[in-house]
């Protein structure tokens, strides 16, 4: 099993005259050292690509076999 999981987060940005500002979160996830996925960023008027990390966290886990599983509220 991995030893350790690194995350880098990286961001891009877009200013357009018609629709603003937009903004996107990535990351690249480093396993034992090495780059494993990386999750680019876009930010677009339209259709950008943006990772919440939550969604980081989860696709790290993924990758040395862990599942993820977040609830608001478990009942009784």
């Amino acid at each position: 099993m991995a030893q350790k999981i690194r995350i880098v987060y990286t961001d891009d940005d877009h200013e357009c005259e018609v629709c603003g500002f937009a903004y996107a979160t990535g990351a690249k996830i480093y396993v034992d050292g090495v780059l494993s996925l990386n999750l680019i960023p876009r930010a677009h008027c339209f259709r950008g690509t943006n990772y919440d990390h939550n969604e980081i966290l989860r696709r790290a886990l993924e990758l040395v076999g862990i599942d993820l599983e977040q609830t608001y509220y478990e009942g009784d």
